[in-house]
């Protein structure tokens, strides 16, 4: 099952959807297909099991070359890899003068109180 809504979601025509939409989109059509995609992969979390994260995913990397490893190995280097952007984007902030927000996970959980 996890294969399925992964190829589903990730792979299919839900990504080339979301990359060519990001060429011509507003910021209101981004906002409103940002909560879209959170609504997708907030379903997708809450549907997995124990047994799902330990699960093999094969993959190819962008040169082609196969790999498998366990969906949660996997998430964790999403998230890590999502952090790299995040650090990205500040610094481009930084560059035009303009002050980012604070990155710190501390500071979102205590503003969530």
């Amino acid at each position: 099952m996890v294969k399925e809504v992964l190829y589903e979601n990730c792979f299919s025509k839900n990504v080339k959807y979301y990359l060519e939409w990001s060429i011509k989109g507003t910021y209101t059509t981004l906002a409103d297909r940002w909560g879209d995609f959170r609504n997708q992969i907030d379903r997708f979390l809450v549907s997995l099991t124990e047994k799902d994260l330990f699960e093999e995913i094969n993959y190819k990397n962008l040169s082609g070359i196969s790999y498998s490893l366990e969906l949660w190995k996997q998430m964790l280097h999403v998230n890590n890899h999502s952090t790299s952007h995040r650090g990205q984007v500040v610094t481009m902030l930084r560059q035009l003068k303009k002050q980012p927000p604070s990155l710190d996970l501390i500071y979102y959980y205590l503003g969530e109180r």
